[in-house]
């Protein structure tokens, strides 16, 4: 019996070294994957105005010889409700043929969405591929032009929305398509955005 129970105490012995690797050393943490947050449908729609004459000067970061201009409006959506928006519009002084008897150039720009009275907002920036229509240069008036590009979110201020901060693992983020179609004669013009807006779990 005796002999028994000492084979009995090595086979556990060696069972659990071999589930071990041997040796049981401490657990080694591993690495965990940061959870996406709470995604929710971002779009607007706004009519507005700044086409037509530029600023008398770029905002700083510009190149020189790039055309920017100030625009303006008003703008409604989900979950924004109704507001407003301004920001800025810088065309590059490079432009190329666009194969439509048109010009196009690298555009960017910032943005900023209020809404609610101006209690909340929601800021961004923008890049895309400013185009006209017509033929002529981009600041040639009375000609169709439009920016298609893409807007990410950088802040935001008020309720939820200041959680915004451009990174969705901290705070909050957003991205999505941007179109603004105008006419540089009369300066008018529309903003379309449809994207999400992302905000952290924690």
């Amino acid at each position: 019996m005796r002999g028994i129970r000492r084979l009995s105490t090595f086979a556990g012995f060696f069972a659990v070294a071999g589930a071990c690797g041997f040796v049981c050393g401490p657990a080694v943490a591993q690495a965990q994957p940061v959870p996406h947050g709470v995604i929710q449908k971002f779009e607007a729609n706004g009519l507005g105005t700044g086409l037509a004459t530029p600023l008398s000067s770029c905002p700083p970061g510009a190149s020189v010889g790039d055309t920017c201009y100030g625009i303006s409006g008003n703008v409604s959506g989900d979950p924004i409700g109704n507001g407003t928006f301004t920001g800025t519009l810088d065309v590059s002084n490079v432009t190329v043929d666009n194969g439509s008897s048109g010009l196009c150039a690298p555009a960017s720009g910032t943005m900023t969405l209020s809404f609610n009275g101006s209690k909340q907002s929601i800021t961004m920036g923008f890049v895309g591929d400013y185009c006209d229509i017509a033929q002529g240069s981009l600041s040639a008036a009375s000609e169709p032009t439009t920016l298609n590009g893409n807007f990410f979110v950088t802040g935001g201020s008020g309720s939820r929305f200041s959680k915004l901060n451009g990174d969705y693992a901290s705070g909050g983020a957003g991205a999505g398509t941007l179109v603004i179609s105008g006419d540089s004669l009369i300066g008018s013009l529309a903003l379309v955005l449809k994207g999400i807006l992302e905000f952290a779990l924690q």
